[in-house]
């Protein structure tokens, strides 16, 4: 089973996705103007026991307004599901960070510049739900632990 997390930069993803890396999976992480889309896309469609710590085919919508492979991936509804646990992760309780942050390959937008981007993630993760697939959403904790705690019932690890 893939995991693919989905979510705006300071959700949390790079650290639960270091976290099942550290319980066996391969990470899978590209900057969201990266190159290897048609990976992204694909590589879903099959079980590789992957977490994507982020995915192109959401982020390309939404940075660069290019969506052929999530329309490829809308096409194969039922391949997705079988194949993947899609984890909407949404940042609403933790306080929110946009300073500088070296460590960072992608840094937090400002906060207004997230506001605008949560609402267009939740646009296409409902696209993703209207095509069949199954999302679910995880509202991150300040405590990572409970967080990942959640997403390890969620993908049947607890």
């Amino acid at each position: 089973m893939n995991i693919i997390l989905i979510g705006t930069n300071g959700a949390g993803k790079t650290t639960i996705a270091t976290k099942l890396y550290k319980d066996g999976y391969h990470v899978f992480k590209e900057a969201p103007r990266g190159k290897h889309h048609f990976a992204a896309a694909t590589l879903c469609l099959t079980d590789h026991h992957i977490v994507f710590d982020r995915w192109n085919v959401i982020d390309r919508a939404i940075y660069e307004q290019e969506e052929n492979h999530l329309h490829l991936v809308l096409n194969c509804a039922e391949e997705v599901n079988r194949n993947n646990v899609i984890i909407y992760m949404r940042n609403d309780v933790v306080p929110y960070d946009a300073g500088y942050d070296d460590s960072r390959s992608v840094q937090r937008p400002p906060s207004k510049e997230r506001i605008e981007l949560d609402k267009q993630y939740y646009f296409y993760t409902q696209m993703l739900i209207a095509a069949g697939i199954d999302v679910k959403t995880v509202y991150v904790h300040p405590d990572v632990e409970a967080t990942y705690t959640q997403i390890k019932q969620l993908i049947g690890g607890e």
